[in-house]
């Protein structure tokens, strides 16, 4: 699954921040910002929300510290749905991939950016990711238990790896299911306790008078 990370790759003329900021909800659902934007007048490409998410994503000017371009915000997007931020630009194809996925209760962040054309000077170039279970591995700088940042340095291939350990929120409908059934059958086994000790004390013969 590739998933935007560096809309202006191919724009070298001028001083390159790109930033993407994403967390993962216990739900598998990501939210996040990402920051593309160039210094020395270089031009933005025109971005686009994407129509089957277009709810869910919005595309702002930016414009801080001499640097000029747009800000993307999403939110409650499935792993599936990122692929789609992919057509905000048909620019910067085959540079970079980033893929989540989830096995049992192990999700996996696996992706490559190609900065070899980039320039050093003035490049701001990261990625953060914060997930809602511990970091068990990973390529980048941790930050706390439970995220992860990457600063990707002009002039180089970088991979970036991370897993974290979460439950899977598709069995966790059948954990609860199970719980309320184990409840129930517990309440019915005391009910019948209960009654039958009742049943046995009425039954009881009384005692005889002296």
């Amino acid at each position: 699954m590739a998933v935007l990370l560096l809309i202006l790759l191919p724009l070298l003329s001028g001083c390159l921040r790109a930033r993407m900021t994403m967390g993962v909800s216990g739900d598998d659902q990501v939210t996040g910002e990402i920051i593309v934007a160039t210094q020395s007048g270089a031009q933005v490409p025109p971005l686009t929300t994407p129509r089957g998410i277009a709810d869910r994503v919005s595309v702002r000017p930016y414009n801080q510290d001499g640097y000029q371009g747009s800000h993307v915000f999403f939110s409650d997007l499935n792993f599936a749905e990122l692929q789609q931020l992919t057509v905000l630009t048909s620019l910067g194809a085959g540079q970079y991939h980033l893929g989540l996925r989830r096995t049992g209760s192990t999700v996996k962040l696996e992706g490559s950016v190609n900065l070899s054309t980039l320039r050093s000077e003035g490049a701001d170039v990261q990625l953060q990711i914060n997930f809602p279970g511990d970091v068990t591995a990973t390529n980048g700088i941790r930050q706390g238990t439970s995220g992860v940042r990457w600063q990707l340095p002009p002039g180089e291939n970088s991979i970036l790896e991370a897993t974290a350990s979460y439950d899977d929120p598709g069995t966790r409908g059948y954990q609860n299911w199970l719980l309320l059934v184990t409840v129930l059958v517990l309440g019915a086994s005391a009910a019948v306790v209960l009654m039958a000790r009742k049943a046995r004390d009425t039954s009881a013969p009384g005692r005889m008078a002296g």
